[in-house]
């Protein structure tokens, strides 16, 4: 180590030490609210990243000083009892490691910008969510149980945006078209990643998500005119989201869902992958109302008619994934594709199974062992249900059948794809049984002497859990089942044709 080496690394230590504590000296001088220290300390730690690499020739000697306060938040985390301190150090560590991963990353490829741009992002941008949310958030809608709002999204896109348009001109060359063009989609794809986050994660996520994300759109030569498919894409899946909230089919948080998964599938998919989403959207719907009016009392006992957020993003999150990479040319097209369709066929034979089943009745089986149960335990199966899943999953595969017909793909191929997705749609449905019956969450309302989903019953009476991990409920199920269908997808295409 040399003299200049050993004195940038005390800096960064002296820097670090700065910021943790000159927050808390601000809090008692100034009496500042919480969110405000922690969005100070956030600034200050990711801003580091504007100046401190400068001080240094080698990365491994950079990331000294992150890796020893990683060290040291990390060790007084694990010894903390509240759940709520615990998260909140463990945000920091989140901070520390995302500095490391970056600059280890790119500091090779001599790129150490993305680096810089993606912790801006959160920097400005989540800083700008959390106070314009917590302040002003009058528009709630929830994720994983976690309660974000409408404003505090668009401030995370105006802040993500302004962040990357500064870093974009001053720090890259970029102007014009290519400015907006990148800076926008970047800027949509960290709104998403700080929508769908949960627990302090998004202090890592963020930040290396979006990096990513913007180092492969210009290292890739993406066309500049995707901006003007990504707002057609905004529009269009605004207007549906509006028709089907008008419709109840959607509440709030849906529409805001149904936005980043539409916007996301038509801009980084293509035409495409929009169709299947609204042969499931629509097709499921008809048959929730069919099977509410087939079966009213029963249908209270299930989840709210209307979707949320979470049941959108666990229906579709998978399928944003895999546009995504489809969009950045990370692996085959058609595989990744394939891989969509079959995520939307294990949620479609799903849901299909539940309503169908609902409608039609019969005594429910659990899955794991034939045992008759009470209608609305997680895990029970009926005759109905069953073909159901067999139909719906036969409809998302026949659209995708269609869809390749009119794409001019060989009959051979088309048809065998067919045959896949059908398959990795039963296959998702039958796991999500499997794990309603083992692993996810059930409670007992003692008032009604009813099983169900939630943890607030119909009746409005607080259930209790009787069994399954407390984490792991419908949304997660669904979002599990929705991954294992792309999988099996995938991984029949690559078996048979790979």
């Amino acid at each position: 180590m040399t003299l200049n080496t050993a004195i940038a690394v005390v800096l960064s230590l002296f820097y670090y030490v700065l910021v943790l504590i000159g927050a808390e000296v601000l809090r008692v001088w100034l009496g500042l609210s919480s969110l405000m220290i922690r969005r100070l300390t956030i600034i200050g730690l990711a801003g580091s990243a504007l100046f401190l690499p400068s001080l240094f020739a080698e990365w491994h000697w950079f990331i000294v000083a992150p890796g020893i306060f990683a060290l040291i938040y990390l060790a007084v985390g694990v010894g903390l009892k509240s759940a709520k301190q615990r998260q909140g150090v463990f945000g920091i560590v989140y901070i520390f490691l995302a500095l490391i991963f970056l600059f280890h990353f790119f500091w090779a490829k001599h790129q150490q910008v993305y680096a810089i741009a993606g912790l801006m992002v959160f920097a400005l941008g989540d800083t700008l969510a959390a106070l314009i949310g917590g302040y002003w958030g009058r528009l709630k809608y929830f994720v994983y149980d976690e309660v974000k709002s409408w404003q505090g999204t668009l401030g995370m896109f105006a802040g993500s945006w302004g962040a990357l348009a500064l870093v974009a001109m001053h720090m890259m060359g970029l102007s014009g078209q290519e400015l907006i063009s990148y800076v926008t989609l970047a800027a949509a794809f960290a709104t998403l990643l700080e929508a769908v986050s949960i627990r302090g994660i998004d202090n890592f996520i963020i930040p290396v998500g979006t990096a990513f994300f913007l180092y492969y759109l210009i290292q890739t030569n993406i066309p500049v005119m995707q901006i003007g498919v990504f707002v057609t894409g905004i529009v269009g899946s605004f207007l549906v989201g509006l028709v089907a909230y008008w419709l109840r089919a959607l509440d709030e948080g849906g529409v805001a869902g149904a936005i980043l998964v539409g916007s996301f599938l038509y801009t980084f998919g293509g035409w495409n992958w929009v169709p299947p989403v609204l042969v499931f959207f629509i097709t499921c719907s008809l048959l929730s109302y069919w099977s509410r009016r087939r079966n009213p009392l029963e249908r209270e006992d299930r989840l709210e008619t209307a979707r949320g957020v979470n049941q959108v993003l666990a229906n579709g999150g998978i399928g944003i994934v895999l546009a995504v990479l489809s969009f950045l040319n990370i692996a085959d097209l058609y595989l990744l594709y394939l891989g969509f369709l079959g995520s939307l066929a294990g949620v479609t034979a799903d849901t299909w199974a539940t309503e169908i089943g609902q409608a039609l009745g019969g005594r429910p089986r659990l899955i794991t062992s034939r045992k008759e149960v009470l209608p609305g335990t997680s895990g029970g199966v009926t005759k109905a249900g069953l073909w159901g899943a067999v139909f719906g999953a036969s409809m998302l595969a026949l659209t995708g059948l269609i869809l390749g017909l009119i794409g001019g793909l060989d009959w051979v191929l088309t048809l065998l794809a067919t045959a896949i997705v059908f398959v990795a749609g039963v296959s998702g449905a039958l796991l999500d049984s499997l794990l309603g019956a083992t692993l996810q969450v059930q409670y007992y309302c003692d008032y009604c002497l009813k099983y169900t989903e939630k943890s607030i019953h119909s009746c409005g009476c607080q259930t209790k859990p009787v069994k399954g991990l407390r984490w792991l409920n419908n949304d997660w199920v669904n979002l599990l089942a929705s991954a294992w269908s792309a999988l099996v997808a995938m991984g029949l295409y690559h078996l048979l044709l790979g």
